[in-house]
């Protein structure tokens, strides 16, 4: 054995056990958080000039939840290096990171101890806000530098990460000299989040914008970064049920409500309310960014609804999906129904981030998708209430767009809820045509169901026409485009071949056009 081998044996051991499935990852997940909340207890005590506990408790909630967020935004980023370097299980080395994350109860000692007993203020970089971007360098080169926001602690903590992460490589089989070099990465990676607020000022200014640094931005920032960083991260936990997942998802259907909070916007874009570009102007940065957390927020809705629906409808899907994860048992009901709350909790997370309307209307979307599929009340078994639920979340999303731009609904036209509810309510019924078979097993009424293919599809094909010319009614002009508009879908919804897709692209680009038309 050699001296190598030999230093490796006690370090390979505590990693071996750390993998050991007889150990759930719920623990790992409880220490991490657990590990967080005894350091910021240390730090109410051991900063110098703050105590958490003398927050205001608004000022106290927003500032823990930026400080779990940060730590667990770091955790990601650190555990896809961890990947990258070893193309170890991404659980596995989630599992040591969590538990790594212990040196974090080191800081706050040492800053009280090398302090005598006054405390040290653990902060992001501070005192390169006023100097040439060059001090960034100097300041990363150097450790830190004199920056006195980087206490002595914190120093010591991002060493013993360093130490234990090059430890870690080696035991994986790399290199001594590739596992520095990934060690000299993570460090890079704390350096990039403990200068996040100098780096996002920079960003913002280069895009000709203003960027203030709160625990309200800081928050939304990192919810950002994590929702980005978790989509490789969920591809390398388990990529057949990813994909699975990204197969089911109703693409055309999503982007449908996408296009709904561009229409929303559109609308009060169009309207003739005072200064409404100049505001829109002044806050088009607060605005872009609420826009991604609607869409975010928006597509972890549609997952939910789907996991729902189709935990639901395994009966119907049998005879008419057949290619559905629970019906070719691709993905387990117990993990499905998982991801399917999991999905609601961070769709209401990133709704909450861009508005508490925003929350409000996206809540209800979900909740008019989870009356209509969902027992005991299931309204797809309703003949006309079926469809009012997806109208309902149409104008929810339009007035959600709208609130984006105008902060209010005081000027929103009545005449658009109006043509959405009754219209939308109307043509809705399409969604019926292709599971018709299914429908009848399942005791579903639908329009199909009712009066037969033949007639509803001519029916619906009709009720396509009315809605596309009372869009235009809107504009006072363009009757004749949207009237052919409507003819044309009406030949796609009763050509003898009937395809969905089709149909629902059509419907997209003639929503491009009412958006379109709206900007002019």
């Amino acid at each position: 054995m050699t001296i190598k081998q030999g230093c490796l044996n006690l370090p390979r051991k505590i990693i071996a056990a750390i993998e050991s499935p007889s150990l759930s990852f719920l623990f790992f997940v409880l220490t991490f958080f657990s590990i967080l909340t005894i350091r910021f207890f240390q730090e109410a005590f051991t900063q110098a000039s703050l105590n958490y506990l003398n927050y205001g408790s608004m000022q106290l909630l927003l500032n823990l939840l930026h400080l779990y967020l940060i730590f667990s935004s770091m955790l990601i980023s650190l555990s896809l290096l961890g990947y990258i370097a070893t193309r170890v299980n991404i659980v596995y080395i989630l599992r040591a990171l969590m538990l790594a994350f212990i040196v974090l109860l080191l800081g706050p000692l040492i800053d009280y101890i090398y302090s005598a007993g006054t405390g040290d203020n653990m902060l992001y970089l501070q005192s390169l806000y006023s100097l040439p971007s060059h001090n960034l360098l100097y300041s990363f080169l150097y450790f830190f530098g004199k920056d006195s926001s980087i206490t002595p602690g914190m120093r010591i903590e991002i060493l013993l990460s360093m130490i234990a992460a090059c430890i870690y490589f080696v035991c994986k089989g790399r290199s001594i000299f590739m596992s520095i070099c990934y060690a000299l990465l993570v460090y890079v990676v704390i350096f990039i989040y403990a200068a996040l607020p100098l780096l996002a000022s920079y960003i913002f200014s280069f895009a000709g914008l203003n960027y203030e640094h709160t625990a309200y931005q800081a928050i939304r920032c990192y919810l950002f970064i994590i929702f980005f960083t978790m989509i490789p991260l969920l591809y390398l936990a388990n990529k057949n049920i990813f994909m699975e997942m990204i197969r089911d998802m109703r693409w055309l259907r999503l982007s449908h409500y996408v296009l709904m909070l561009v229409l929303g916007a559109a609308l009060a874009l169009s309207g003739t309310h005072e200064n409404l570009y100049q505001s829109l102007i002044a806050t088009q940065h607060e605005f872009v960014a609420n826009f991604i957390f609607c869409i975010i927020s928006l597509t972890c809705a549609v997952i939910f609804c789907i996991v729902s629906n189709n935990i639901t409808d395994q009966g119907i899907d049998k005879i008419s999906n057949q290619s559905r994860p629970l019906i070719t048992g691709s993905i387990a009901l117990s993990t499905y129904t998982q991801i399917g709350y999991w999905s609601l909790f961070a769709s209401l997370v990133y709704a909450l981030a861009a508005d508490a309307r925003a929350l409000l209307l996206m809540s209800v979307l979900i909740a008019g998708y989870y009356l209509y599929s969902m027992p005991p009340i299931r309204f797809k078994r309703v003949l006309i209430l079926s469809k009012f639920a997806i109208a309902m979340n149409s104008l929810a999303m339009i007035l959600l767009g709208y609130i984006l731009v105008q902060g209010d609904v005081k000027f929103f036209p009545h005449s658009v809820i109006v043509i959405v509810l009754a219209g939308f309510t109307l043509c809705a019924n399409v969604i019926d045509v292709k599971d018709e078979a299914g429908d009848k097993v399942g005791g579903i009424l639908t329009l199909p169901g009712l009066i037969g293919l033949k007639w509803s599809r001519i029916l619906i094909g009709v009720m396509f026409v009315l809605t596309y010319t009372c869009f235009a009614w809107l504009f006072h002009a363009y009757y004749l485009p949207f009237f052919f508009a409507g003819l044309i879908q009406f030949y796609l919804i009763n050509r003898k071949v009937f395809n969905e897709k089709l149909i629902f692209i059509f419907n997209l680009l003639s929503i491009l056009l009412v958006i379109y038309l709206l900007l002019q």
